[in-house]
């Protein structure tokens, strides 16, 4: 039997765009965090929180953020740190976003999510999640009409593989020095550091970004087109790169993030 090289393996998400469909990226909105919210915030380096004079404020422009570019049968992957302030902002924050496709990664922040948090007060009603007045019993095992915050998304994973207009795009929260075929162009797309990590090499030189919400939310042609004339390949120059990637891949998070991988196979969209 001869070998397809061009099959794709079952992990790799696959997305159509011929019929008008967008995918936009986006990570770290921190939905209802105080302490990234300049007007409340506790922390004392003010370069590490946002312009806002209330958590409010900074909600509704995330929102708004979202609502203005990316439609309601568009596709949105967020990269992790959904939000803060209770399990329940998990709800308040999504049933504001009018797209119906979100694919969520993991965050640090993420533990609601991660643990697929029951949410009484929802229900599933004719496919639709509606919220009720009369709080709902978890029984121990999932039933008929229960919601969990895994219901709120397309699929929830540790990292995504996607093909997308014939590019490769590694999705994780987390930068990764790195990424599956990388020599060969793929893309890798991160959150987590807030765009601290702009000026190094990998995200100046190669095709590596960081796609955290500083005001926008971005689609996969403005960063295919942005990175295009980008580097491939791993950066073999100096000893201290070798070193990062090795610690990098003996990482207890990325050998996780693997075995994840493989248990969730993704399906495609």
């Amino acid at each position: 039997m001869r070998k397809d090289n061009n099959k794709q393996p079952s992990y790799i998400q696959k997305i159509d765009t011929t019929n008008n469909r967008k995918v936009f990226f986006i990570s770290d909105p921190h939905y209802g965090h105080k302490n990234i919210c300049s007007g409340v915030s506790k922390w004392n380096d003010s370069n590490k929180t946002r312009d806002f004079k209330s958590v409010e404020e900074m909600n509704e422009a995330i929102v708004k953020s979202i609502n203005s570019v990316v439609g309601e049968n568009d596709i949105l992957y967020h990269l992790g740190d959904w939000s803060f302030g209770g399990w329940e902002n998990v709800w308040h924050f999504r049933k504001q976003i009018r797209c119906k496709h979100i694919i969520h990664i993991n965050g640090n922040h993420d533990k609601a999510i991660m643990e697929d948090k029951f949410f009484p007060l929802l229900q599933i009603k004719n496919g639709d999640i509606v919220e009720t007045e009369t709080p709902r019993v978890w029984s121990g095992v999932k039933t008929d009409g229960d919601v969990t915050a895994h219901d709120f998304f397309d699929s929830v994973s540790d990292l995504v593989y996607v093909v997308i207009d014939g590019v490769l795009f590694v999705l994780s929260h987390e930068p990764f020095e790195s990424w599956r075929h990388k020599k060969d162009g793929s893309i890798h797309l991160h959150g987590h550091v807030h765009h601290d990590m702009d000026r190094h090499i990998l995200n100046t030189k190669y095709k590596r970004m960081d796609v955290g919400w500083n005001g926008k939310v971005y689609s996969s042609d403005d960063i295919i087109r942005k990175l295009s004339g980008r580097l491939s390949g791993f950066h073999h120059n100096n000893k201290k790169n070798v070193k990062n990637l090795i610690r990098s891949l003996c990482n207890w998070n990325n050998r996780r993030i693997f075995v994840t991988l493989f248990k969730n196979k993704q399906k495609t969209l």
